[in-house]
């Protein structure tokens, strides 16, 4: 285990600034892009998370608004890791010019499978025991299979507070579902 940013900033890199756009990575075009091309072979990771966000465009009382989801694993999924989900990801090493070295990773994803499409067209690229094994091997040619038919069953999702829209607000509040119900008129897509 080792901490690192989330952020891929890659090795050849001149600074840091690419960090906030490299937080995700296509599975399906990782081997066309310079930024992750060169790491399948060798820096490969997994990410353990409880949950993730995603967002739905919704009209609200005739109001646009990015309604959030949160998502978790499902208890009988073979996806789920004590309660835990795990992420294929690629990971980088970048130096700045005193030395000082930085670890960051960015999460690999897919297209959604039915389920996570009712809220957003991409997924995590989530993995089971076997998936984790096979993407963390000494292999320089990962199975990329695992990156296709992420099961419904993997995760389960329901909408939760705005205010998690707002990164100044924090707080296991933030996972308390919350109903749409009385307030959606209509979704957007």
């Amino acid at each position: 285990m080792d901490v690192m940013s989330w952020g891929l900033v890659p090795s050849w890199a001149k600074d840091i600034s690419r960090a906030a756009s490299l937080i995700n990575a296509r599975s399906e075009s990782l081997h066309e892009k310079p930024s992750f091309r060169n790491l399948i072979a060798r820096n490969r990771c997994v990410l353990p998370i409880d949950a993730y966000y995603e967002w739905k465009l919704m009209k609200v009382r005739g109001k646009q608004i990015k309604q959030p989801y949160v998502f978790v694993s499902s208890s009988e999924s073979p996806f789920n890791h004590s309660g835990q989900l795990a992420i294929a990801g690629l990971w980088s090493s970048w130096s700045d010019e005193r030395g000082e070295t930085l670890l960051t990773c960015t999460a690999l994803t897919t297209e959604a499978n039915s389920s996570i499409s009712q809220v957003h067209h991409r997924m995590p690229v989530l993995l089971t025991r076997e998936g984790i094994d096979g993407w963390l091997s000494n292999s320089t040619a990962p199975d990329f299979s695992i990156t296709q038919n992420i099961d419904n069953s993997a995760t389960s999702h329901y909408a939760v507070s705005t205010e998690v829209n707002n990164a100044r607000h924090h707080g296991a509040h933030l996972l308390e579902p919350v109903d749409l119900a009385e307030s959606e008129d209509e979704t957007l897509f």
